[in-house]
């Protein structure tokens, strides 16, 4: 049974009545909509509505997955619908309407009851909408008219996304240090605008958290290829192919942390590859973040609520699906197919797919944003 009951058709008899506004003045109208539901006591159950499938309109399996996965997130649907003032761009650029407005169109047609009206299109339609604004846009650099119906990799697809539309973006600081003849040398290069963490495998770390750890640890480079050029105390230019690297996240944690992991390469020999390599993710779906911001452990927790998973032996080939939970209940999202994995026998589905997962989403669990998502855990 539908948890809003009738409440998801309030939005669409309110484009109704917004057909002819500007695209901005439209979201503007949705998003008053979305606060009453919010005061109503609706809102929190706004992502725990059962998933709807996508169709796939031609090599759209990376879209599917990936959107799914976002919209599993009330932090998202309520940036999408309601952004903070202060995050909006200024002044605010037509690329930036014409995106908010075809990725909520495309979220609206995915109410049960949403495209029975006139003014929200079906599933398919929206789709093509979406399509047809990320290569209009250049929104996805690597989406435009000539690769638009081309299996793409949804790692690039999801951090346009995050970065561009949502603005979800965090700032890693990258710390180098080494010693040459007996003195110290240091640089800090700070990277902007990360819409996704990404995290390169290692084939002695088997678990999630170990990589986490280790990504944020200080790890010795030896790297023959790509040395580093720092200028050294004397003014000279050194050339150390053996240092030290530390990485930190700046900034207050965000309400969703996304993680690549690196299972993609290219080998000489072999050419672009995957490595399916299976990573363990604690059986009650909780990582500790707290290394990555300078935290004692135990202080920043995140739960699983989405992933990606790629079948295939290269990122420009195979099919992606996703998993995502809503209501407490784990869902395969398999383009228009939408399976409910319910039982011990299922729910075994959700932990072997978790060891070959590319793309992981997880919710931040504190005091605050429980306030939002405490009925969705």
């Amino acid at each position: 049974m539908d948890p809003l009951g009738n409440i998801p058709l309030m939005i669409p008899s309110l484009l109704q009545s917004s057909r002819e506004t500007h695209p901005l003045d439209l979201r503007t109208a949705i998003a008053s909509q979305i606060i009453f539901l919010k005061n109503k006591g609706y809102w929190r159950d706004l992502a725990a509505l059962s998933p709807r499938g996508i169709p796939n309109i031609g090599n759209a399996c990376y879209r599917n997955a990936s959107n799914q996965a976002l919209f599993a997130f009330p932090s998202i649907i309520r940036k999408l619908f309601h952004p903070e003032t202060s995050a909006l761009p200024v002044p605010i650029s037509e690329k930036y309407q014409q995106t908010c407005h075809a990725l909520q169109q495309l979220f609206l047609s995915l109410f049960p009851s949403c495209n029975n009206f006139e003014d929200v299109d079906p599933p398919d339609v929206s789709e093509r909408l979406w399509l047809e604004t990320l290569v209009r846009t250049g929104v996805c650099s690597d989406i435009n008219l000539r690769t638009k119906m081309r299996q793409h990799d949804a790692a690039g697809y999801s951090e346009a996304v995050l970065s561009e539309v949502l603005d979800e973006t965090f700032i890693l600081s990258r710390k180098l240090t080494a010693k040459n003849d007996g003195k110290k040398s240091e640089s800090v290069c700070k990277e902007l605008g990360h819409g996704m963490l990404h995290l390169p495998l290692k084939k002695n770390l088997t678990s999630l958290q170990e990589l986490i750890n280790d990504y944020f640890s200080v790890n010795l480079i030896e790297d023959e290829q790509n040395p580093w050029r720092p200028e050294g105390a004397d003014g000279e230019s050194l050339f150390l192919t053996k240092y030290q690297e530390s990485f930190r996240v700046l900034g207050k944690p965000k309400d969703m942390l996304p993680i690549q992991i690196g299972r993609f390469g290219y080998g000489e020999d072999s050419g672009a590859y995957r490595d399916a390599t299976a990573l363990e993710i604690p059986e009650n779906n909780i990582v500790d973040f707290s290394k990555a911001y300078g935290r004692k452990p135990g202080r920043l927790m995140y739960r699983l609520k989405s992933f990606v998973c790629h079948h295939g032996s290269t990122p420009h080939s195979g099919h992606y699906t996703a998993y995502v939970q809503r209501g407490g209940i784990w869902y395969h999202c398999n383009d228009e197919c939408i399976t409910p994995l319910i039982g011990k026998k299922k729910a075994s589905i959700v932990n072997d797919a978790k060891k070959t997962a590319y793309l992981l989403y997880f919710e931040r669990m504190d005091k605050t944003f429980s306030l939002i998502s405490s009925t969705l855990r």
